[in-house]
């Protein structure tokens, strides 16, 4: 399933607002150089990561309550920043339960999408 084109926002898909070219034309820099720069804690780096975090809540949100799976896996390049969003990213999902959420998950394995996909 492709979530990030979900749309979450009045007519934008989750893509358009945080995947790989929005994010660099919406915070200015690249996932990775974000990453680099949130290492050094760099503000506006932590401060992208955080509006990151949050809009990818509403969309995991949406996958729980439409969907109900009993664990959410983050995988793929973005999953190596998890420490810099989930902090966010769980608040606001707590947030905007309206029961507990099941777990979301940094993938532990790479390719974690393929892995999945082929069990199906």
């Amino acid at each position: 399933m492709e979530i990030f084109n979900m749309i979450i926002d009045k007519d934008k898909r989750t893509e358009d607002l945080i995947g790989k070219d929005a994010f660099e034309e919406r915070f200015g820099m690249s996932q990775y150089e974000a990453s680099v720069k949130a290492r050094e804690k760099d503000k506006d780096a932590l401060r992208a990561w955080d509006e990151f975090g949050k809009i990818l809540a509403v969309l995991i949100n949406n996958v729980i309550t439409t969907l109900d799976p009993g664990i959410v896996v983050i995988g793929g390049k973005v999953s190596e920043a998890w420490d810099f969003f989930s902090e966010a990213m769980m608040e606001k999902l707590e947030e905007l339960a309206k029961f507990p959420p099941c777990p979301v998950k940094k993938a532990e394995i790479e390719d974690a999408g393929i892995v999945g996909a082929a069990n199906l």
